[in-house]
């Protein structure tokens, strides 16, 4: 079952699939960050290796990130999360 939260007129969606992998969505700036299919946490469209293993890390990265800018700024998120 997905759960969300809004941050700032942003509406996260994220679950996690035990033995699966978990993902994480901001549906109004198209993110998408998950570990499914490629055995590593990731960011689309590329999918770049990010520094966090763990859902609720990557969690509040990607809060924090909205908390800062009020939006996705891909860029600088990436700098902010990616290996």
């Amino acid at each position: 079952m997905e759960k969300m939260l809004k941050i700032k007129e942003r509406t996260i969606l994220f679950r996690e699939v035990e033995g699966k992998g978990w993902a994480i969505v901001v549906k109004e700036d198209g993110l998408l960050i998950d570990s499914y299919h490629h055995g590593f946490a990731h960011i689309h469209p590329d999918r770049r290796k990010i520094k966090y293993t763990k859902l609720e890390d990557a969690l509040e990265a990607v809060i924090s990130h909205i908390e800062k800018y009020g939006k996705i700024e891909l860029e600088k998120l990436r700098e902010e999360i990616c290996e």
